[in-house]
């Protein structure tokens, strides 16, 4: 365990220097494998040479006395026997240290007997052992029998026994050859500057093998290596090349396999991530939201950046006005309360198109099609992209379409983003189903204020109507000045309301046709503070309130209740301010008829600076020439 805490505290060792390391090594068995081998061989080589050196010269000895005539040497020095031992000792005296015995027996005999030379070169006789008779037996069955077999590098003698062929003798005689076996120690200590000059050539060629396979081993799996670590990096275009057809290159061609299907999880995880956010996302904006098309104007936002698509839409289906009212990414004006917002007409798209609409449909750049492309086109002004449409349903009833668009090298929808689509299409469902209540209580309070503000503009037959036209010139003001969702619903509320304070105010004094008094004008001044005080009590509509109390101040401070003055005055109560006063020219009133097409005009002119803000007259004079408000209104 103590080792493997160190070895785990240690730098790792490169791949190549591995393979190199463990070359060195296989080469140092290498050449311990070879020197086991040699002295094996060299051991068996020379004791067969002995052999074919001996039995020539015994045949020649006995050739002439008898194939028994080596019996008949015992206790005797025979000179030729010594001449015999003499040139065996020369002939295989390159073979090492060599010694050799002979054993017979006679026929009918088991006990084997061995001849031998003393020191003094006469010939004895002496029984063998037992160890070696089991051997004699073993070399008289075979012809041919070693003492040992295998060498594990301890010195040692080995004896090799062959069966002489002398087949008119009668005894039986055996050869017997020993020689030296040396370890590698001894071999060393007696060839020094040979092992030196072996072991330095064998490192070198170990080291050079080892740094050619590690280069061709180890250098392609360090380019994996390298690749996986760029890929850990977040480099998903990082691939593993490698031009090779064997098991490393199988393995590089495995990777990439791999490594695209990882990353086509994790594509596929990004891409549901992404829209359980956008889906999260819109569930938050359905409780921010104040309107329908400020929602669908934030979802619109969430699915453009979710997609990446050039153009998104909402087409919301109004059966009422017959044709879908369009929210898109590339904007549109913020409408009022009384005044309808962009309407696309069910004529103009075909009910063979509105079919189309109500079901899936995806559209590849580059398709030609006579249904519903030509209208998707006319939708967003360009061509050649790809086109999705996802119907919006709510309890199995389609209230509308979810339309994507996209150009350029990525025009085409995957399946995987049209599924995407899918759910936010449903979860978009989802949230106009929540905001459904929402508008309901908005239309019904809504209704109450209208009711409200036509019980008191009834009060007198010249104001009839007379808080609905405010508010509808107001709402076209604000749109022409880009006011923001959250501004324009207060700025309607606030005219619809400006004149509710009027409720305490006697008929008497509305109608009256001739001048009013200092103390009826007192009472008149007073309904924009009754007004704001009215409204006050209802919850959550503190932002109408100065509309309705500043909505008589005037821009040059001569209004009232408070005598504000330029921009001190409230935004919204300054385009009331112009409504109103519009409003109340062009009506008859007890005391006047109202005033007609350029004296209106020149009227509201002679105001600007004084009365009204001038920028807002400007902008409410552009208004009346565009939509010919005085002819309507007359």
């Amino acid at each position: 365990m103590k080792l493997k805490r160190i070895l785990r505290l240690l730098p790792p060792i490169p791949l190549g220097y591995t393979v190199t390391i463990y070359f060195v090594f296989f080469g140092i068995f290498i050449g311990y494998l070879s020197f086991l081998i040699i002295t094996i061989s060299a051991a068996r080589s020379n004791t067969e040479m002995a052999y074919r050196t001996i039995i020539p010269i015994i045949k020649e000895i006995t050739g002439t006395k008898g194939e028994d005539f080596i019996t008949d040497l015992v206790n005797t020095k025979n000179q030729e026997f010594i001449r015999l031992n003499n040139a065996i000792q020369r002939s295989t005296s390159t073979f090492g240290k060599i010694a050799y015995s002979i054993y017979f027996h006679e026929k009918g005999d088991v006990d084997w007997k061995k001849l031998y030379l003393d020191k003094d070169e006469i010939f004895r006789e002496e029984g063998a052992s037992e160890s070696e008779k089991l051997l004699l037996d073993k070399a008289r069955a075979r012809r041919f029998h070693h003492s040992y077999r295998i060498f594990f590098d301890k010195s040692d003698r080995v004896a090799l026994y062959m069966l002489l062929p002398l087949k008119n003798a009668r005894n039986t005689y055996v050869l017997s050859i020993e020689i030296d076996r040396e370890g590698l120690l001894l071999f060393i200590q007696k060839n020094v500057n040979r092992f030196l000059v072996f072991g330095g050539m064998l490192l070198v060629v170990s080291v050079i093998l080892g740094q050619l396979f590690s280069h061709r081993i180890a250098g392609p799996i360090q380019k994996l290596s390298a690749a996986a670590q760029a890929r850990s990096g977040g480099n998903r275009e990082q691939d593993f090349v490698l031009s090779r057809r064997d098991e490393i290159g199988v393995l590089a061609d495995s990777l990439n396999v791999m490594t695209r299907e990882i990353d086509r999880h994790l594509q596929e995880v990004d891409r549901r991530m992404k829209t359980m956010e956008t889906m999260n996302q819109i569930d938050k904006v359905v409780l921010s939201s104040i309107s329908r098309s400020d929602l669908m104007e934030r979802i619109i936002t969430l699915v453009s950046s979710l997609f990446g698509s050039g153009f998104t839409a909402l087409l919301l289906l109004d059966s009422e006005r017959n044709g879908f009212e369009l929210l898109s990414s590339h904007g549109t004006a913020n409408e009022g309360i009384l005044t309808g917002g962009p309407l696309i007409s069910g004529d103009a798209i075909g009910s063979g198109r509105i079919a189309d609409l109500r079901s899936h449909l995806q559209i590849d750049p580059g398709e030609t099609s006579q249904g519903i492309l030509p209208f998707f086109e006319s939708l967003s002004g360009s061509r050649g992209c790809g086109w999705v449409n996802i119907p919006v349903v709510i309890s199995d009833t389609y209230i509308g379409s979810l339309v994507l668009s996209r150009s350029g090298r990525r025009a085409s929808f995957s399946e995987e983003e049209v599924e995407s689509a899918k759910m936010l299409g449903d979860q978009v469902g989802i949230a106009l189903q929540s905001l459904r209540a929402f508008e309901e209580k908005e239309r019904l309070l809504l209704g109450i204020l209208l009711a409200l503000t036509r019980t008191i503009d009834a009060k007198s037959k010249w104001t009839a109507g007379h808080s609905e036209r405010v508010a509808m010139y107001s709402e076209r003001i604000g749109v022409r000045l880009g006011l923001n969702e959250e501004e324009m619903r207060t700025l309607s509320f606030s005219a619809i309301l400006h004149d509710i304070g009027k409720i305490g105010i006697s008929e008497r004094i509305l109608d009256k046709p001739g001048k009013l008094s200092d103390e009826e004008y007192t009472i008149i001044k007073e309904h924009p503070a009754t007004g704001a005080r009215i409204i006050s009590d209802i919850p959550s509509y503190e932002s109408i309130l100065p509309g309705i109390l500043y909505h008589h101040e005037h821009w040059d401070g001569s209004g009232y209740p408070d005598g504000l003055e330029g921009e001190e005055i409230p935004l919204t109560s300054r385009i009331i301010t112009v409504a109103d006063v519009f409003d109340a020219i062009t009506a008859d009133r007890p005391y006047r008829n109202g005033l007609m097409g350029n004296e209106a005009l020149d009227f509201m002119k002679r105001q600007k600076g004084a009365l009204l803000d001038s920028n807002i007259v400007r902008v409410f004079l552009e208004i009346i020439q565009e939509e010919e408000l005085i002819q309507c209104r007359r």
